[in-house]
Protein backbone atom coordinates (compact mmCIF):
# COMPACT_ATOMS: atom_id res chain seq x y z
CA UNK A 1 0.00 0.00 0.00
CA UNK A 2 1.31 3.51 -0.73
CA UNK A 3 1.54 4.56 2.90
CA UNK A 4 4.09 1.79 3.43
CA UNK A 5 6.64 3.63 1.30
CA UNK A 6 8.63 6.29 3.08
CA UNK A 7 8.60 9.59 1.26
CA UNK A 8 11.24 9.59 -1.46
CA UNK A 9 12.66 12.81 -0.03
CA UNK A 10 13.20 11.02 3.30
CA UNK A 11 15.07 8.21 1.53
CA UNK A 12 17.34 10.71 -0.20
CA UNK A 13 17.92 12.57 3.08
CA UNK A 14 18.92 9.33 4.82
CA UNK A 15 21.37 8.43 2.05
CA UNK A 16 22.82 11.96 2.04
CA UNK A 17 23.22 11.88 5.81
CA UNK A 18 25.14 8.62 5.55
CA UNK A 19 27.31 9.90 2.70
CA UNK A 20 28.11 13.28 4.25
CA UNK A 21 28.63 11.84 7.72
CA UNK A 22 29.75 8.29 8.33
CA UNK A 23 31.02 7.40 4.87
CA UNK A 24 32.92 10.65 4.28
CA UNK A 25 34.72 10.50 7.59
CA UNK A 26 35.45 6.78 7.38
CA UNK A 27 37.05 7.24 3.95
CA UNK A 28 39.37 10.03 5.11
CA UNK A 29 41.72 12.28 3.16
CA UNK A 30 40.62 14.02 -0.04
CA UNK A 31 37.77 11.54 -0.40
CA UNK A 32 35.98 13.39 2.43
CA UNK A 33 35.63 16.48 0.23
CA UNK A 34 34.55 14.33 -2.70
CA UNK A 35 31.85 12.55 -0.65
CA UNK A 36 30.59 15.81 0.83
CA UNK A 37 30.39 17.34 -2.66
CA UNK A 38 28.28 14.43 -3.91
CA UNK A 39 26.09 14.77 -0.80
CA UNK A 40 25.58 18.50 -1.53
CA UNK A 41 24.62 17.68 -5.12
CA UNK A 42 22.06 15.15 -3.91
CA UNK A 43 20.60 17.70 -1.49
CA UNK A 44 19.91 20.06 -4.41
CA UNK A 45 17.68 17.56 -6.23
CA UNK A 46 14.51 18.38 -4.23
CA UNK A 47 11.91 19.72 -6.63
CA UNK A 48 14.14 19.36 -9.69
CA UNK A 49 13.00 16.21 -11.53
CA UNK A 50 15.47 16.52 -14.42
CA UNK A 51 18.47 16.83 -12.12
CA UNK A 52 17.06 14.16 -9.80
CA UNK A 53 16.77 11.63 -12.65
CA UNK A 54 20.53 11.92 -13.25
CA UNK A 55 21.82 12.71 -9.76
CA UNK A 56 20.16 9.86 -7.88
CA UNK A 57 21.55 7.03 -10.04
CA UNK A 58 24.92 8.81 -10.10
CA UNK A 59 24.88 9.07 -6.30
CA UNK A 60 23.90 5.42 -6.00
CA UNK A 61 26.73 4.38 -8.32
CA UNK A 62 29.18 6.55 -6.38
CA UNK A 63 28.08 4.97 -3.09
CA UNK A 64 28.10 1.39 -4.33
CA UNK A 65 31.39 1.61 -6.26
CA UNK A 66 33.65 4.34 -4.90
CA UNK A 67 32.52 4.64 -1.29
CA UNK A 68 31.82 0.99 -0.63
CA UNK A 69 35.20 -0.09 -2.02
CA UNK A 70 36.90 2.37 0.38
CA UNK A 71 35.16 0.95 3.45
CA UNK A 72 35.16 -2.38 5.26
CA UNK A 73 32.62 -4.37 7.22
CA UNK A 74 29.41 -2.79 8.37
CA UNK A 75 30.33 0.64 7.01
CA UNK A 76 30.60 -0.86 3.51
CA UNK A 77 27.23 -2.55 3.99
CA UNK A 78 25.68 0.77 5.07
CA UNK A 79 27.03 2.38 1.88
CA UNK A 80 25.27 -0.30 -0.16
CA UNK A 81 22.04 0.33 1.75
CA UNK A 82 22.35 4.08 1.10
CA UNK A 83 22.86 3.38 -2.62
CA UNK A 84 19.74 1.20 -2.65
CA UNK A 85 17.76 3.94 -0.88
CA UNK A 86 18.67 6.39 -3.64
CA UNK A 87 17.47 3.99 -6.33
CA UNK A 88 14.22 3.31 -4.45
CA UNK A 89 13.72 7.08 -4.17
CA UNK A 90 14.35 7.47 -7.92
CA UNK A 91 11.73 4.83 -8.73
CA UNK A 92 9.29 6.34 -6.22
CA UNK A 93 9.65 9.74 -7.90
CA UNK A 94 9.14 8.16 -11.33
CA UNK A 95 6.45 5.57 -10.59
CA UNK A 96 4.88 6.30 -7.21
CA UNK A 97 2.03 8.55 -8.30
CA UNK A 98 1.02 6.23 -11.14
CA UNK A 99 1.15 3.15 -8.90
CA UNK A 100 -1.00 4.86 -6.26
CA UNK A 101 -3.53 5.78 -8.98
CA UNK A 102 -3.57 2.18 -10.25
CA UNK A 103 -4.12 0.93 -6.70
CA UNK A 104 -6.94 3.42 -6.14
CA UNK A 105 -8.67 2.34 -9.34
CA UNK A 106 -8.27 -1.37 -8.59
CA UNK A 107 -9.39 -0.92 -5.00
CA UNK A 108 -12.46 1.02 -6.14
CA UNK A 109 -13.34 -1.81 -8.52
CA UNK A 110 -12.78 -4.42 -5.81
CA UNK A 111 -15.01 -2.61 -3.33
CA UNK A 112 -17.45 -1.32 -5.96
CA UNK A 113 -17.23 2.25 -4.67
CA UNK A 114 -15.42 5.50 -5.26
CA UNK A 115 -13.34 7.68 -2.99
CA UNK A 116 -9.82 8.70 -2.20
CA UNK A 117 -7.22 6.03 -1.79
CA UNK A 118 -7.29 6.56 1.97
CA UNK A 119 -11.08 6.13 2.09
CA UNK A 120 -10.96 2.99 -0.04
CA UNK A 121 -8.09 1.55 1.98
CA UNK A 122 -10.04 2.15 5.21
CA UNK A 123 -13.07 0.41 3.65
CA UNK A 124 -10.89 -2.58 2.72
CA UNK A 125 -9.55 -2.85 6.27
CA UNK A 126 -13.10 -2.57 7.61
CA UNK A 127 -14.27 -5.34 5.29
CA UNK A 128 -11.40 -7.60 6.33
CA UNK A 129 -12.31 -7.05 9.99
CA UNK A 130 -16.00 -7.70 9.35
CA UNK A 131 -17.04 -10.91 11.16
CA UNK A 132 -19.12 -11.99 8.14
CA UNK A 133 -16.90 -14.34 6.13
CA UNK A 134 -15.94 -13.48 2.59
CA UNK A 135 -17.41 -15.70 -0.09
CA UNK A 136 -15.12 -17.75 -2.31
CA UNK A 137 -15.38 -15.21 -5.12
CA UNK A 138 -14.77 -12.32 -2.72
CA UNK A 139 -11.61 -14.04 -1.45
CA UNK A 140 -10.43 -14.67 -4.99
CA UNK A 141 -10.94 -11.04 -5.97
CA UNK A 142 -9.32 -9.83 -2.75
CA UNK A 143 -6.25 -12.02 -3.23
CA UNK A 144 -5.96 -10.99 -6.87
CA UNK A 145 -6.02 -7.32 -5.85
CA UNK A 146 -3.45 -7.83 -3.07
CA UNK A 147 -1.10 -9.77 -5.37
CA UNK A 148 -1.37 -7.18 -8.15
CA UNK A 149 -0.83 -4.35 -5.66
CA UNK A 150 2.25 -6.10 -4.23
CA UNK A 151 3.72 -6.53 -7.72
CA UNK A 152 3.06 -2.86 -8.50
CA UNK A 153 4.86 -1.79 -5.32
CA UNK A 154 7.75 -4.16 -5.95
CA UNK A 155 8.41 -2.16 -9.13
CA UNK A 156 9.54 0.57 -6.74
CA UNK A 157 11.03 -1.34 -3.83
CA UNK A 158 12.71 -4.22 -5.66
CA UNK A 159 12.03 -4.33 -9.40
CA UNK A 160 14.09 -7.47 -10.02
CA UNK A 161 11.85 -9.41 -7.64
CA UNK A 162 8.74 -8.15 -9.45
CA UNK A 163 9.76 -10.11 -12.55
CA UNK A 164 9.40 -13.91 -12.18
CA UNK A 165 11.88 -14.53 -15.00
CA UNK A 166 14.56 -12.79 -12.92
CA UNK A 167 13.62 -14.65 -9.72
CA UNK A 168 13.67 -18.01 -11.48
CA UNK A 169 17.01 -17.47 -13.17
CA UNK A 170 15.47 -17.03 -16.62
Amino acid sequence: MPQDFPAADDLVATAVQHLAGKAAHAMGGPKVVEAQTVARLLRTTAGLPVIRSVALPMGALYLSERVRSSLRGFAAFEALIAANLLMIAKREYELGERIRAEDRTALGELLDRTGTYEQLDAALVERLHDPAPLTGEEWSRMLAFLRASAVRHLRIANPDYAHPEVRNGG
